[in-house]
């Protein structure tokens, strides 16, 4: 870890320093709204809703004695900055045209001032609206721009409990390969202990190359959360950044980008907490572009050049908002959905014996059905939800429950009037799909659910036939080679 102390960097106050969003005050199921209390004199502002750096001081300055406590326990109201800004009121050092904000927004005294979505995720874990989907961006085409971009490490970040759902297709064509790209896989604290790290890795570059990603540079394997492998993916970017080299953090919503940030300054700078960013379960936490200053990581990733001063010259690590697959599950759930379905401590592989007749499901959001085969199918199944096992007519009768609205005891969905939209009903995205066994306790086979889990398939059958449901018939994936094919330890799980 670094023992050089933090110097302030430049105040950046007009957008919030956890999401990267634009302080704005229409509308407070946005993100970047900020809470305004009642002003004794009216200001007219130039562009309604948005606020200048004058008119935030203003605000905290006619907060209540009580709010100002709980926000300034040191009794320190801080004086801000005016950030530099052209005529159009965009940054003079806007990124090669592209929307990236240096959003650090620490003021001199060390405090920063959070939009309210970032404060009720930082401080109360949860999300102000049920309309948290409406930050989430299906368009991956604003990375683009680093197609043309020079002077860039770029690091692509996949969960690897979501695999292929979390890996933009077609990268190469997206962003180009004249940037060195490393990969890496995080999240793999959810997996079981003793994986073979060099198979995964062999095997996510094979999977990769066959989706357009062929431009790797190395790939890692982290837990952002637990801080694992951190500092040494730092070294790699460290090795290959010239001095010149902004480095962007790319990938799907979720797979845990912010949480990146947040565990470079945790492993490699002290007092690195001062500049995390928002970081939550809830996938699209990061609404704009957001820069921090390499001069805050010190020489983690590498020395700056000669003759250049900085921070005027500064490059950035910059944290991009997080891209929707439209295959995956997720964005349909409401935020106590998530808290269900989304892992937080190391899964544990169950296996069962499947008959022909027989349907697995997970949760409501995934069903199997063993439609025929000559022998039994072993099934180990990697969720965290509850799977349920019933005979394939029984789950015809449930599934038509869910499609009217009925309650049933499989969750997620939770029908609430909390949910803007019905849940849409299951339907077969893979019908009819055969594989044949193999000898011995290893898997062959997987089928995903996006972002949910997956189930392996193994045993001694000559042919096995297979349907796949899930919401709309979405983010089902059938993977050839299994990722864990050696789980199976022996032990089946009793039947209901």
């Amino acid at each position: 870890m670094s023992n050089t102390a933090i110097s302030d960097p430049r105040v950046k106050t007009d957008h919030c320093p956890g999401c990267g969003a634009k302080f704005q005050t229409r509308d407070h199921l946005k993100p970047g709204f900020l809470v305004v209390p009642k002003l004794e004199k009216k200001r007219e502002i130039t562009k309604p809703g948005e606020l200048s750096v004058d008119d935030v001081q203003t605000i905290i300055k006619s907060m209540p004695d009580d709010i100002l406590k709980q926000l300034y326990p040191m009794g320190v109201v801080p004086e801000l900055k005016p950030s530099d800004k052209d005529n159009d009121g965009e940054s003079k050092e806007s990124m090669d045209n592209t929307c990236g904000e240096k959003a650090d927004g620490i003021t001199e005294e060390g405090e920063r001032i959070f939009c309210q979505r970032c404060y009720n995720l930082l401080y109360h874990n949860k999300v102000v609206t049920e309309e948290w989907q409406e930050s989430l961006s299906f368009d991956r085409s604003f990375l683009s721009f680093l197609n043309k971009k020079k002077d860039a490490i770029v690091v692509t970040v996949v969960d690897i409990f979501d695999f292929p759902g979390t890996l933009l297709e077609d990268l190469d064509d997206l962003i180009g390969v004249k940037n060195p790209t490393i990969l890496v896989a995080n999240k793999m604290d959810l997996l079981p202990r003793d994986v073979s790290e060099t198979r995964i890795k062999n095997w996510l570059k094979e999977k990769s190359e066959k989706l357009g990603f062929r431009n790797i540079h190395e790939i890692f394997l982290i837990s952002a959360k637990k801080n694992w492998r951190v500092r040494e993916l730092a070294q790699t970017i460290s090795a290959i950044r010239s001095g010149f080299d902004d480095v962007y953090l790319i990938g799907c919503a979720n797979v845990g980008k912010s949480e990146l940030v947040n565990s470079f300054l945790r492993s490699t700078v002290v007092g690195g907490w001062k500049h995390e960013v928002t970081s939550s379960p809830i996938p699209g936490t990061t609404v704009g572009m957001l820069g921090l200053p390499l001069t805050i990581f010190g020489t983690t990733f590498g020395h700056n050049p000669r003759g250049f001063h900085f921070p005027q010259k500064s490059r950035y690590l910059y944290d991009t908002p997080g891209v929707v697959n439209g295959k995956q599950l997720i964005h349909l759930l409401t935020e106590e959905e998530l808290k269900m379905v989304i892992p937080q401590k190391r899964i544990k592989p169950l296996t069962y014996n499947i008959f022909p007749g027989k349907s697995v499901f997970f949760g409501g959001l995934g069903r199997i059905d063993y439609v025929e085969g000559d022998k039994p199918v072993r099934m180990t199944i990697f969720s965290r939800l509850k799977s349920h096992i019933t005979s394939t007519q029984r789950a015809d009768e449930i599934c038509q429950s869910m499609a009217v609205g009925d309650k049933t005891f499989l969750e997620p969905p939770i029908f609430s009037i909390k949910r803007a939209s019905p849940f849409p009903p299951m339907i077969k995205g893979k019908k009819g799909y055969v594989m044949k066994g193999i000898p011995g306790t290893m898997s062959s086979k997987d089928v995903v659910f996006s972002g949910i889990g997956w189930a392996s398939f193994g045993g001694t059958f000559d042919r096995a036939s297979i349907d796949v449901w899930s919401p709309h018939g979405v983010g089902i994936y059938i993977r050839e080679k299994s990722l864990l094919p050696f789980e199976f330890k022996g032990m089946f799980e009793k039947l209901p």
